[in-house]
C-alpha cells in the first residue's frame, strides 16, 4: 500500500529509483485528483447561487 511503501509521501532513504519515481507519481496524481474534486465541489454551489440570484429582486429604495 502507498502508506507503507511511501511513508510521508516519499520513498524511504535507500529505496530504488523506480520506487522513488512511483511514490512521486502517485503523490502528484492524487494531488491533481483532489484539486479537480475541490473545483467540482466549488462549481456546484456557485451554479446554485447563480440560479437563485436570477429570481432575486432588488429592494425598493426607501425615499
Amino acid at each position: 500500500s502507498f502508506s507503507i511503501l511511501c511513508p510521508g509521501g516519499a520513498a524511504p532513504d535507500g529505496s530504488t529509483k523506480e520506487l522513488s519515481n512511483a511514490c512521486r507519481l502517485a503523490s502528484s496524481q492524487a494531488t491533481q485528483w483532489v484539486i479537480m474534486a475541490c473545483l467540482a465541489a466549488m462549481i456546484w454551489p456557485a451554479w446554485h447561487f447563480f440560479l437563485a440570484a436570477r429570481n432575486m429582486k432588488l429592494p425598493e429604495s426607501a425615499e
